[in-house]
């Protein structure tokens, strides 16, 4: 998702410099992606390590939580990344190098003890939000570009969607394993009835919200009804599994959001490509 979040931010930046893609530093482009890949996987890494427990008891699934996945070798693993990740960043620059940084901190300080930002109710939103807005940003300036406000309105909806809306339901099935691990979220500590109603009300102004930017740019249609419609579905998801226990069921709403992530970046480089074809 990270990938696509940077391949979004790239494609918007490219369009709003009306589509010269002849002007793109493809080179340097490149290795600011490797980079960003390498950094999202140290930071996915780490955060298996440090949740072992915590997935054993939620039945999440993940290999190291499995056993799969040895967790000596998944830290070495990580730590190669992250340097790896550095040093392809670097090769692209100051900038490069800076941003880079940045999102490896962020994805250290979320997982790893005596930060653990994950296990409070506003550290984990404030770091899904940093490293999101990071990727974006990265995509557009590697590619030598920059966002208009059309774009940052897109960003704006798209970092809040992942941040309000996809870090808190994806702890809705999650709370056991978090009470015994020590995580308190936002899930944990408000009435499981106030953040369905909340996240509902979010999502579902964040997709309105979209669909009026399309009045100024009509480009952000696409996106803002696949994000309405994702919206819809999350508050249907939020209302049926209220009370359910079994982990298929409180996944549910986690589900529709990330297909509604997904969708919505797929309909934004679609609009984009083929808006820079003609």
């Amino acid at each position: 998702m990270f990938v696509v979040r940077f391949l979004c931010g790239t494609q918007v930046a490219v369009w709003q410099a009306d589509g010269d893609r002849a002007g793109v530093p493809w080179g340097s482009w490149a290795r600011v992606g490797v980079a960003w890949f390498l950094a999202t996987v140290y930071a996915y890494l780490i955060n298996g390590v440090e949740d072992a427990h915590g997935d054993r008891l939620n039945q999440v699934g993940r290999p190291i939580g499995r056993g799969d996945l040895d967790v000596d070798r998944a830290r070495l693993v990580a730590r190669v990344c992250a340097a790896a990740a550095l040093v392809a960043a670097a090769s692209a620059g100051g900038t490069a190098f800076a941003l880079t940084a940045a999102y490896l901190v962020l994805g250290h300080v979320y997982s790893v003890p005596p930060f653990r930002l994950a296990a409070t109710a506003w550290g984990g939103p404030a770091v899904v939000l940093g490293a999101t807005v990071l990727t974006y940003l990265s995509g557009a300036l590697a590619a030598g570009g920059r966002f208009g406000a059309d774009g940052w309105i897109l960003v704006t909806v798209l970092v809040l969607w992942t941040t309000l809306v996809g870090a808190t339901v994806k702890d809705l099935s999650d709370v056991h394993g978090d009470l015994a691990s020590g995580r308190t979220p936002l899930a944990v500590r408000v009435p499981d009835r106030l953040v369905r109603r909340g996240v509902s009300g979010v999502a579902l102004l964040l997709g309105a919200a979209l669909l009026v930017g399309a009045l100024r740019a009509p480009w952000l249609a696409a996106p803002g009804l696949v994000v309405l419609v994702g919206a819809v579905a999350v508050t249907h998801r939020l209302s049926t599994t209220a009370g359910a226990h079994g982990r298929a069921e409180t996944r549910r709403p986690y589900a529709a959001f990330m297909v509604t992530q997904f969708a919505a970046h797929l309909s934004v480089l679609a609009v984009c490509v083929l808006a820079v074809g003609r």
